[in-house]
């Protein structure tokens, strides 16, 4: 147990008694019995969340192991050490009395499971192993998610879930980089969801912006306009679960320029991913609705990697600015 503040200040006061208050180095006293410890324990969400990451960590390695056999390419042997690497950051975390702190492992992993290892022979089948897995896992991440009682708990599974979910492309592996789990006070509904309707309100205005300026023939145009239909449906969601009046409309600062079809991609990408951290982190403050926001913020992701956009290890958690 860390040393507090208190009982290292009791420390040197306790150290003069010993010193101080006889003449004698003998010890006169009847030694008292050492207190057991206490051994580390975890809910058994927690433990089915812990349980699934690791497993999903050994497939990935097994199927980084077996490479060879689904001759993966260069993009795919990218995307696999990638995919090891953000595997390794959520398993470092749940062996830990606290995940979103993290620290030492409490809860060693439990080590290879006695099942055979993956053997595909080529990518489509490697992906459908992780995808069939992925499957598997959202709902255990889901309950773990709703049993959570407070708001960085419920923002770590999301986070979890969110990442798996953005996994199974291979052209578009995690980014290393970002903010990582660290605790936090619940934030207030009323102010995430008013920055989360801003947020909406300004990839309105991003993709608006871009369909201007993009040439009918170019390829994004009927992909944005889809888009855009969906995201004012969004924007509908998040004003009838406004506690309070309609904000006014912000002036935005896009990304770039957004005068080419490339600066315009790479606006809408990061405008998604906004959103989607802005949906993260409803999740952590709406108790009762984070279920519902994070179908949202798993949502987004398609539309991140759509835009060619990549997610971080830790979707959701953005670092103070």
């Amino acid at each position: 147990m860390p040393c507090t503040r208190r009982s290292l200040l009791q420390l040197p006061v306790l150290a003069v008694v010993a010193t101080g208050c006889a003449s004698s180095p003998v010890i006169v006293g009847t030694p008292g019995d050492v207190p057991a410890s206490v051994p580390p324990t975890r809910s058994a969400e927690a433990e089915a969340v812990a349980t699934w990451v690791e497993r999903f960590a050994a497939l990935v390695d097994g199927l980084s192991l077996t490479s060879a056999a689904w001759a993966p390419d260069e993009t795919s042997l990218v995307w696999i050490t990638a995919l090891q690497d953000q595997a390794s950051a959520h398993l470092s975390r749940v062996v830990t009395a606290d995940p979103v702190t993290g620290g030492p492992t409490v809860f060693p992993a439990q080590g290879p499971q006695a099942t055979s290892s993956p053997s595909p022979a080529t990518l489509e089948e490697a992906l459908v192993l992780l995808t069939d897995e992925v499957a598997i896992g959202l709902p255990i991440l889901r309950t773990g998610l709703t049993a959570a009682s407070v708001g960085q708990d419920r923002l770590f599974h999301a986070s979890l879930a969110t990442a798996v979910t953005a996994s199974l492309a291979p052209t578009l592996p995690p980014m290393e980089g970002g903010a990582a789990p660290a605790p936090f006070d619940d934030p207030d509904v009323s102010h995430t969801t008013r920055a989360a309707l801003e947020h909406a309100r300004a990839l309105i205005r991003g993709l608006e912006l871009g369909l201007g300026r993009l040439p009918s023939s170019d390829a994004l145009s009927e992909a944005g306009t889809e888009r855009l239909d969906a995201v004012r449906r969004l924007r509908n969601t998040l004003i009838a679960s406004l506690p309070d009046d309609l904000p006014e409309i912000d002036v935005w600062q896009f990304p770039n320029d957004m005068a080419t079809s490339a600066e315009i991609l790479g606006a809408w990408a990061v405008l998604e991913s906004n959103l989607l951290d802005a949906f993260g982190v409803l999740t952590a403050a709406d108790s009762s609705g984070a279920a519902d926001w994070l179908d949202l913020m798993l949502g987004q992701v398609p539309w991140v990697h759509r835009w060619s956009g990549q997610l971080p290890y830790w979707p959701g958690w953005v670092s103070p600015s």
